[in-house]
């Protein structure tokens, strides 16, 4: 425990409960397409099996919307949080097509089965990722209205929304009367939503565009274009937001990769470690080595112990390519490396002859000048972190990360897990479960490494 007041700490019984109808109502659909799922899983290698073969049917509104008996709504949308404020927008965008206020709206927290098709972003968190949950929203109204119709006995064509509360007829009911958390049980196809095979998280495929006849007209926008409060600021202002690196599970040990470093620290060179003196760490309390391979890590009971492990643990590594130990001949070196690698070869894809020579030789004047340009590189921005909590029988397990595309991991860890040595670890995507809480953004690429 860091004593930060906003950690969250799970016990195992409480990690497994659900958070109310929404979770229920996965509970129930999940047992209509367990067949598929397995079906799935037992045909596909698992190297080969993709998220639609162990997530949910992303054509039912009840993976996206629950109504709530207080008349409020749960949103589902799956997308990973960057600091861009994507749930803010996507609860006003269901609100706006509910006929609901955004009062009435809640977030729910991110997990794999609940993860939009692709990953997370923040260029197109809402323009091309908001499609299908807009869709389930206007189809979600739809299929409310016309309960409320056969409810109040009034035709649906005469009926109005407003706050969630359907009126017509000199009558009214609310949509959490209709439906209180219980499930739609209303599948999106393109016949009863207009959404075309291919809008970018269309469950249907992958052709932009959409040209839905459900949903609202922007000159019937009541929410969208107003200004609301971001829902996460208030609790990162206050420093009760709960980030990835606050989540603690019991028992458990943190870790930090062990890598070489200095001039020429890279995969290339030297990451293979010849030789490693455990004495060098045995000063610090727990502290243990976890060498899997090439792979070199370190585990204590306490963090900081962790991170002084790793800088303490002493390692030397294979050198190959013999990378200058000074910056006095970097340029030369490089410009070797570059022309005689293999694996890197100059990037010259086409030669269309000899215009550029001739085109000098004639020119009346040439200037010559070179440019050396240092190393830059698309590196994590800040520290990323991942908490996993497996099961020793090997059956499955829960990791906590910060990653962009959550929806990917489970056959990302049975790809990593089932290669280990003697791995009793099981092959099915379902039984690991993603849990996203917010890191470090995105950059660089480190929120996929720590799956």
């Amino acid at each position: 425990m860091t004593g930060f007041m906003h950690e969250k700490e799970f016990s195992r019984k409480s990690l497994v409960k659900g958070g109310g109808a929404l979770i229920v109502g996965f509970s129930m659909f999940g047992a209509a397409t367990a067949g598929k799922a397995s079906a799935a899983n037992a045909d596909t290698p698992f190297n080969k099996r993709t998220p639609s073969d162990y997530l949910p049917d992303q054509t039912q509104i009840d993976s996206w919307i629950t109504i709530h008996a207080d008349n409020t709504a749960t949103v589902t949308h799956g997308e990973s949080e960057l600091g861009h404020g994507t749930p803010t927008g996507i609860l006003m965008l269901v609100a706006e097509e509910l006929n609901m206020d955004f009062s009435q709206m809640k977030f729910a927290h991110v997990e794999s089965w609940l993860q939009a098709i692709g990953g997370g972003n923040g260029s197109s968190g809402i323009s091309a990722r908001s499609q299908t949950i807009r869709t389930a929203a206007a189809l979600a109204k739809q299929t409310l209205v016309g309960m409320a119709a056969t409810q109040l006995g009034v035709p649906a064509a005469n009926l109005t929304v407003a706050s969630g509360v359907v009126s017509g007829g000199g009558k009214t009911v609310k949509y959490g009367d209709l439906l209180g958390d219980k499930l739609f049980t209303t599948q999106m196809t393109v016949a009863n939503t207009g959404v075309p095979a291919g809008s970018p998280t269309s469950p249907f495929g992958s052709t932009p565009g959409m040209t839905g006849t459900i949903v609202k007209p922007v000159s019937q926008y009541s929410v969208v274009g107003k200004s609301f409060s971001r829902i996460d600021i208030p609790a990162k202002v206050m420093g009760t937001y709960s980030y990835i690196q606050n989540v603690r599970v019991p028992g458990m040990v943190h870790g930090r990769i062990v890598r070489p470093r200095g001039a020429g620290a890279n995969t290339v060179e030297n990451a293979k470690p010849l030789s490693v003196d455990p004495t060098s760490i045995k000063d610090i309390p727990g502290a243990q080595i976890v060498q899997i391979g090439d792979f070199l890590a370190v585990v204590a009971p306490k963090e900081y112990d962790a991170i002084q492990a790793a800088a303490q643990l002493k390692v030397t590594w294979e050198t190959k390519q013999g990378f200058p130990k000074d910056s006095g001949n970097f340029w030369s070196w490089l410009r070797t490396a570059g022309d005689t690698n293999t694996v890197n070869p100059p990037r010259i894809t086409a030669d269309s002859g000899s215009a550029v020579e001739s085109g000098l030789a004639s020119a009346a004047k040439t200037v010559s000048a070179t440019y050396k340009y240092h190393y830059n590189g698309f590196m994590e921005i800040g520290p990323h972190c991942a908490i996993a909590d497996m099961k020793s029988d090997g059956s499955g397990g829960t990791l906590f990360t910060a990653s962009q595309g959550i929806n990917v991991i489970p056959a990302m860890i049975v790809n990593t897990m089932t290669t280990l040595p003697n791995s009793k670890w099981t092959s099915n995507p379902a039984n690991y479960r993603i849990v996203w809480y917010e890191g470090a953004s995105s950059f660089g690429g480190g929120m996929q490494g720590t799956a």
